[in-house]
This record gives structure tokens, sequence and C-alpha cells, in this order.
């Protein structure tokens, strides 16, 4: 069983983030929320997961729920999770997602993409209970063996300009290599305070008209990256460039705006700021506020 998620993943996982945060002090005042966790979304996912587990008295290997055996085979469940970077615990998952017909992985760029949700899906964590069909696979596996019928989504075409898309960006993050929207950045004047400036103008450098479904995708995009703190006056993040090749494949698969991330979602995935989710409790907590008042 492969076990993953969309953009409602969100929600839930903001009103969790409150009950892992603790309230900061500067002087007399309150100044916000601090985590605790280190790596929240990957401790969230194994709470949700264990806590399912432990409802539904479905046995863990290793486990210490109460009737569990690890010597049975039926109903055992051996979980490993996509963030599990040990020896022997490393997962393939996206090779796995393909396997299991979830959606079409297309390695030369790297992209898992489901016919609904297309790009925007986060594969998390497989249950190997009686999985003899994962046993000893691995990135390398021919995926038409494992999946042959899974058609590829995108056409010849579309595949040619996302491998060239791929080779530009990683031409742009060679060390030494001038950033190719410096001319842009130089035009909006890079001496600016505003925030805001910096990032239209690497939004307007690096996407192009033919690379977005209009003004709201744009917005959308420039929002991302400024709650993410994707670009500052120093310059913008390397994650930009793979956010847009996220975006070009959904657009090229006609994926709407209802199933792509929402803005802090993406934020925080490209971002890894943990600043941004002690920012939204913050916003939260404010609200409930207002909302009692």
């Amino acid at each position: 069983m492969l076990l993953g998620n969309t953009r409602q993943f969100w929600p839930p996982f903001c009103r969790w983030l409150e009950g892992r945060c603790r309230r900061t002090v500067k002087g007399h005042a309150t100044n916000g929320w601090q985590l605790s966790e280190q790596h929240p979304v990957d401790a969230y996912v194994q709470h949700v997961l264990e806590t399912a587990l432990a409802r539904s008295y479905i046995p863990r290997r290793n486990s210490s729920i109460s009737g569990s055996s690890s010597s049975t085979t039926f109903g055992v469940v051996d979980i490993r999770y996509a963030h599990e970077m040990e020896k022997g615990r490393l997962l393939p998952i996206q090779t796995v997602a393909h396997a299991a017909g979830l959606g079409y992985y297309m390695k030369s760029v790297g992209l898992c993409t489901h016919p609904i949700y297309g790009p925007w899906i986060a594969l998390r964590a497989v249950d190997r209970r009686n999985a003899v069909l994962f046993d000893g696979m691995d990135d390398t596996a021919e995926l038409d063996v494992w999946h042959a019928h899974l058609p590829c989504p995108f056409s010849a075409a579309q595949q040619d300009e996302l491998a060239d898309l791929l080779r530009r960006i990683l031409d742009r993050q060679r060390p030494g290599a001038p950033p190719a929207f410096a001319g842009a950045l130089e035009a909006h004047g890079t001496t600016t305070p505003a925030i805001k400036c910096t990032v239209d103008a690497v939004v307007d450098a690096l996407l192009g008209q033919s690379t977005v479904d209009g003004e709201e995708t744009r917005a959308w995009i420039a929002e991302v990256c400024r709650r993410g703190g994707l670009v500052t006056q120093h310059g913008p993040s390397p994650r930009i460039d793979w956010l847009l090749l996220r975006v070009r494949a959904a657009s090229m698969l006609s994926i709407g705006a209802e199933h792509r991330y929402m803005a802090d979602q993406a934020a925080y995935h490209y971002g890894k700021q943990l600043q941004l989710l002690e920012q939204i409790v913050t916003e939260q907590k404010q609200q409930q506020q207002q909302q009692q008042q």
C-alpha cells in the first residue's frame, strides 16, 4: 500500500502544528510561537499513520501495540517512510508509485504525475506488508516491467521541452554560472529595498510569457517566493527553478489551480523555513482571538 497526499494535506497539518508550538516571550510581551519539531512534516506524517494503526489495532512490525505479534505474517504492517535515509530503509518511492499505477514517473526529469492531480502530489510512505513485489526494487528498475500499461501523459514535444528546461536549470546551478535573470534584476533596480520588486523581477525573467497560464499563476508563484523566502536581497534561491519545472508540467497537463498546492504549502516545500510555519501558527492564533472577541 502506497500512501501520499494532495493539497488537502495542508489545512489539518497547520492545525496540528498548534500543538507543537510553544509561546515565546520577549520582555513582558508574547512574541509569537516557536516549533518544537525540526522536521514537522515528517513528524506529522508518522503521527497520523501510527495513530491510524493504533486505532485499527493493526500490529506493526516491532510495534508495542497491545495484542500485536511480530511473528505473524498476515496483517503485520512494515511501514517505510519516504523521509527515511538510513541504509536498508531508503525507498525509491517514485518508482514504487509508477509500479503501483498511482502516477507516471518520468525519470529523465524526476517527476511523478497523477492522472488527476498532475505533479501536485507528495509520496509519503509504503506499507510493505507481504509486499514481495517491491523486494529488490530500486530507482534503476525498468519501469515498463513493473507497470507496462501506464501511459506517459506528456507528448514527445513536451518531454523534450521539460528535458531542455531541466538542462537549463542544471546549467544555471553550476558553480560560477551567471544567473539568467541578472538583466531583469538590474532593470528593476537591485538596490531597491522593496523585496516585492525583486520577486517580480525574478518571476518575469524566469517564466516568460509561454510558461504560465495567466496572471493568476504568476501571482501565485510570486506569493510562494515571498512567503517561502525564495528571493532575498542577496538573490533568488535555486529552488525556484524546481518549482517552475513543476508548474510547467502541470500547465502541460492542463491541471487546474484547484489541484495546485496552496501557496504556503509550496512555500514551505521549496523554502523549508520553520519561520514560515511559526508565522502560520501565530496568524491562526491571532485569528482565533479575533473571533472570540
